[in-house]
């Protein structure tokens, strides 16, 4: 976590030294954009605009902000500083995901207002968010897989694992493998088919079928549990569809 010693940003420099406000470097998801300080800070209730809000995304090593988010989508956020508050939404890009990157940026409602006029549209339901940033951060992640890199690869994962634990489940009613720990237990144990006693052995648990679902499961509960700390209202993550 970036301590406050630590964090030592371009302007504050700059004052020491009696130096005109130089030029600030945002790194979007490893594209770096280059305005002046006193353009951002011309909207002080913004994200980027406030040294107090941005100070956390500072990289002290590189000199510059890094935020993992839509390249794309922040060109725009960008020219709305640099255009006095015009904000366009390039055509390539969803009004959902437009609306998520305004909302992180914290742009306010100059901008929501731009957006209804452009969009032709009477009412903008803002995504509900957590109010801590790493809660914030955690459930981007794991619901808005167009949010960043990592949240789409994760959301790739999800379905690989889902898939997986579905395609295991499918083929262990195979006549092929159906029963197949279950008769090597029975040998194992000199017992017949016709007992009611299911016994436990070692092959069970070695089966490739049991390996592969305790994996999918441990990665469904890690993932439920990520959910659940993150979630803006737990209200409506246990009434979900999805979350039963």
């Amino acid at each position: 976590m970036l301590s406050i010693d630590s964090y030592k940003p371009v302007d504050y420099i700059m004052d020491k030294e009696n130096i005109k406000p130089p030029m600030v470097t945002i790194n979007v998801s490893g594209c770096r954009y280059e305005t002046r300080l006193s353009t951002l800070e011309n909207y002080p209730d913004t994200l980027l605009g406030n040294e107090y809000k941005r100070k956390s995304y500072w990289n002290n090593q590189r000199q510059e902000y890094f935020f993992d988010r839509h390249r794309t989508c922040f060109e725009s956020i960008l020219y709305y500083y640099q255009s006095n508050g015009d904000l366009i939404r390039p055509n390539s890009i969803s009004l959902d995901i437009f609306l998520k990157e305004i909302s992180f940026f914290q742009l306010g409602q100059h901008a929501y207002d731009q957006v209804k006029q452009s969009e032709n549209i009477t009412e903008i339901i803002i995504p509900l968010m957590p109010k801590q940033h790493w809660r914030k951060r955690l459930w981007c992640l794991m619901e808005y897989p167009q949010s960043s890199l990592l949240a789409t690869l994760i959301t790739i994962i999800s379905m690989i694992v889902t898939f997986l634990s579905c395609l295991t489940l499918a083929f262990q009613t195979l006549p092929i493998f159906a029963g197949y720990s279950l008769n090597a237990c029975l040998q194992q144990s000199n017992l017949s088919s016709n007992t009611t006693f299911i016994p436990i052995c070692s092959d069970i648990f070695n089966s490739p079928f049991f390996i592969i679902q305790t994996i999918c499961v441990g990665y469904f509960i890690i993932e439920f549990l990520i959910r659940l700390i993150s979630t803006p209202s737990y209200k409506r993550f246990f009434t979900s569809i999805l979350t039963c």
